[in-house]
């Protein structure tokens, strides 16, 4: 079997990934999964954290297991018709050459380039396509890691309106606790600028005639028109059957930004898209100033070094006056944290994450990222602290039972590599109290049995 082609769709959250990866499963030449697999992009983070390799190697193995069987066959099968479902000989096979990996190579980028080549040609074998591909929203953090170990990769870039990727995302959250999705529409818009930032960053490097970008705005319009461009980006013959073009997409219709987002929220994201220049954005007649003057207060973060952060936050300040405004600053910040953090820019994520715990300071979601971040490097007392912040404001709701389950899994681990085996399994049993449906921690109860 020849070697497959593989691909990856970069694009924000809520811009159309789902509904491009449906279209391109159209043609039988090509494969994609339209729900997030998450395997590699999880994979390429865990692998990130500081002395990775250090942990024990029977709870690396049962993370990647649980993340790879849950997703690539028990989440498939939830995701519908058309449906690429892995089997459980392909899992083994995963596991196994993640195992290998881990026993032979002291590289974290290795291991992770030898993982995902193993994931790609399985790819190509359960679904007997040439052309695979794999999409997960925030593969836009890491786009260059991603792609590394696969020169002949191509990449499809879909596009949105920010305002349109931003009510989107603000809907959603209020539909369901999601880590991404921030009730903020400036905090949202910076994420969004943050995201393009890095993605153009890559491009500039990326091979150009190995990029297709894509407008979600033509997608949801002429699915025929993006299909027949997919086509010939990747050299395949017109595929007609019986007639009929085989390209075939839809994008649901519901209430668009220009109709039924709040003016403030439209106000917020077209300042900030506007002073850090991301594209996409058209129709403006005049910038509201008071949100204009916030974007460009908080601008100078984008590329300051470390040290400067807190000085640039202490500049930032008088233009947030309310307490409303103040959180928003907080959500500003832990919008820069996050994204070094995904970066492994692990020092500026910490003074990040730091300043925004001053307006931030009752928001569970806020301290269970800090805690991931001190988790990912190492420092546990710290991770233990911000997880006793976390039990003080989280809300013992249904809706937030999930965000408990994941924090008393993240203490586990902690407690697990700080050495207390009992206090481990005590926080997994917390978690399953939570959540019994939890598979990370019924994985790792059994490496601790």
């Amino acid at each position: 079997m020849t070697r497959p082609v593989p691909f990856f769709v970069l694009g924000h959250p809520r811009s159309g990934t789902t509904a491009l990866a449906r279209l391109l499963n159209g043609v039988d030449a090509i494969a994609c999964l339209h729900y997030e697999g998450n395997l590699l992009y999880r994979l390429c983070q865990t692998l990130q954290r500081v002395a990775v390799l250090d942990e024990p190697v029977e709870d690396l193995l049962a993370d990647f297991e649980v993340t790879a069987r849950h997703n690539l066959i028990h989440r498939a099968r939830q995701a519908g018709e058309g449906s690429i479902i892995f089997s459980e000989d392909g899992i083994t096979g995963l596991v196994w050459a993640f195992q290998n990996a881990l026993q032979s190579l002291r590289d974290p980028v290795a291991i992770y380039a030898r993982v995902s080549q193993e994931f790609f040609g399985l790819f190509r074998e359960v679904t007997n396509r040439k052309i695979v591909g794999d999409k997960v929203p925030d593969f836009m953090f890491v786009p260059d890691r991603i792609t590394a170990p696969h020169p002949e990769c191509r990449v499809i870039v879909i596009t949105r309106d920010p305002r349109a990727v931003v009510h989107s995302a603000l809907r959603f959250g209020r539909q369901t606790l999601h880590l991404f999705a921030v009730d903020n529409a400036f905090a949202l818009a910076l994420m969004c600028c943050l995201r393009h930032q890095v993605l153009q960053a890559f491009l500039r490097s990326f091979p150009h005639q190995h990029v297709l970008k894509v407008a979600q705005e033509e997608l949801r319009r002429a699915p025929e028109v993006i299909g027949e461009r997919a086509r010939r980006f990747f050299g395949l013959r017109r595929d007609r059957q019986n007639g009929e073009s085989v390209f075939s997409g839809r994008i649901s219709q519901r209430p668009t930004w220009r109709t039924a987002m709040a003016p403030e929220d439209r106000a917020a994201v077209e300042a900030v898209c506007a002073v850090f220049g991301a594209t996409g954005l058209s129709g403006i007649k005049k910038l509201a100033r008071s949100w204009q003057e916030k974007a460009a207060g908080v601008l100078p973060l984008r590329d300051c070094d470390t040290v400067d952060i807190p000085a640039l936050v202490r500049y930032a300040l008088p233009l947030f006056p309310t307490t409303k405004d103040k959180r928003t600053l907080g959500l500003a910040l832990a919008q820069f944290a996050d994204l070094a953090h995904k970066r492994s820019h692990f020092s500026r994520a910490g003074e990040f994450f730091a300043q925004a715990a001053v307006f931030l300071s009752q928001d569970p979601i806020f301290w269970y990222k800090y805690a991931s971040l001190c988790y990912d490097m190492k420092l546990l007392a710290e991770a233990r602290r911000c997880m006793a912040r976390f039990d003080a404001c989280c809300p013992k709701t249904p809706y937030y039972n999930f965000l408990r389950a994941k924090k008393a899994y993240l203490m586990a681990m902690t407690e697990r590599i700080g050495g207390s085996t009992a206090r481990a399994r005590a926080c997994l049993n917390a978690a399953l109290a939570l959540k019994p449906d939890f598979l990370l921690p019924k994985a790792l109860l059994a490496v601790l049995a």
